[in-house]
Parts: C-alpha cells; sequence; structure tokens
C-alpha cells in the first residue's frame, strides 16, 4: 500500500526529495487505520512525534506540499475537491486509495 500511495502523490507533484512528502505518507497511514474521523491536530501530533518535529511543522509542510499542487490537472480533477485545507485533501486522498 505504501507503494500505491507514493505513486499517487507523484502523480500530483509532490515528490520524494521533500521532508513533506514523508509527513503526508504517515498522515494517510494513521488515516487508512482509523475507523473514524479523527481530528487534523491529532493526526499532525502522531505525524510530528514520528518524525521528531512539531504540529506547526508538519501542518505548515503538508500545507506547502498541497499549495505546490497544480489544481488544474487531470489527477486533480479527477479528485473532485471542494475545500483544499489540508484535512478535506487528506481525506479525499484516503477515500480514493480505498476506492481503487
Amino acid at each position: 500500500m505504501k507503494k500505491k500511495v507514493e505513486d499517487f502523490l507523484i502523480e500530483f507533484g509532490i515528490y520524494r526529495n521533500l521532508y513533506d512528502f514523508a509527513y503526508i505518507c504517515k498522515a494517510i497511514e494513521i488515516i487508512r487505520q482509523s475507523k473514524e474521523r479523527m481530528k487534523i491536530m491529532w493526526i499532525y501530533s502522531e505525524v510530528a512525534k514520528e518524525f521528531n518535529s512539531n504540529t506547526a511543522r508538519v501542518e505548515r509542510g503538508i500545507r506547502h506540499a498541497f499549495s505546490r499542487i497544480d489544481k488544474d490537472s487531470e489527477a486533480w480533477k479527477r479528485l473532485c475537491i471542494k475545500e483544499t485545507t489540508n484535512s478535506a485533501v487528506l481525506y479525499t486522498i484516503v477515500t480514493k486509495l480505498r476506492e481503487d
């Protein structure tokens, strides 16, 4: 599943060389393992623990990575995202991965 997540992110222009890439992969893993929707700040906190970081750095990194996505690309349009908050994008990606 890790490879599938990585390929999905690369399709959107988020590359492995960014620290943000690892943050997003871990956040997606946390969301996928949960049976219910979690608060985004808790997710940031868990990711921060994993990378010996802090929640603000994780939030900013994920936001930065998502801001670099080409919103006019076909890949982005397939997600049908209405709002571009970190939590909306993360949960939409997880939902899309579950469908595939």
